[in-house]
């Protein structure tokens, strides 16, 4: 497996944590049962069948997630958030995560405004790091919903910071993005 092909992985496994945690109202995990001790680790497994393995380290409290494929998935002990990838062959793909943005708003019903704070413990990917200390930056803005934005016959506005792009020279912003993403109010 290239080591783009582990980049992308990381890329959607961190991708894909934010929009569990945001949209699927954490409904898709996986359940693990107690397996072992180990002389340095706890194990757990998913269960019959399925190849999923995660391990607790005794001394540094991190956790593992192995898939089989041989890639280990290291997640910080904190947070719980996605720290390293790492391959068989010793690549490894490091991610950074800023932590704790807030964001406001104003929910209209037409008749009350009311204002409303969130804040995100999970953090967001900051930049991911591999094996030969290329940084990809992630690069957030600032949207606003639509004007006629609802919640049921509720009108909403609010503004939300999402992922504008992924690049290697941030100096530019988005303009030589490896990828980039456009988002609908």
């Amino acid at each position: 497996m290239s080591i783009f092909s582990v980049a992308r992985r990381a890329c959607f496994l961190a991708t894909y944590h934010a929009y569990a945690r945001a949209k699927l109202e954490r409904t898709d995990r996986v359940r693990f049962w107690y397996a072992a001790t180990r002389a340095d680790y706890d194990e757990y497994t998913a269960g019959p069948g399925i190849p999923l393995r995660l391990r607790l380290d005794a001394k540094a409290k991190t956790w593992t997630l192995n898939d089989g494929s041989g890639i280990a998935y290291r997640f910080d002990p904190d947070h719980g958030t996605l720290s390293d990838v790492v391959h068989p062959t010793g690549h490894t793909l490091h991610v950074n995560w800023t932590r704790s943005k807030a964001r406001f708003g104003v929910i209209d019903d037409g008749t009350t405004q009311a204002p409303f704070y969130e804040e995100d413990q999970g953090g967001r990917v900051d930049e991911v790091i591999d094996t030969t200390g290329r940084r990809f930056k992630y690069i957030y803005g600032v949207h606003s919903a639509a004007p006629d934005s609802t919640v049921g016959k509720t009108k909403v506005s609010f503004t939300f910071e999402a992922l504008d792009c992924v690049t290697e020279h941030p100096e530019n912003g988005c303009a030589n993005a490896l990828v980039s993403f456009q988002h609908k109010g």
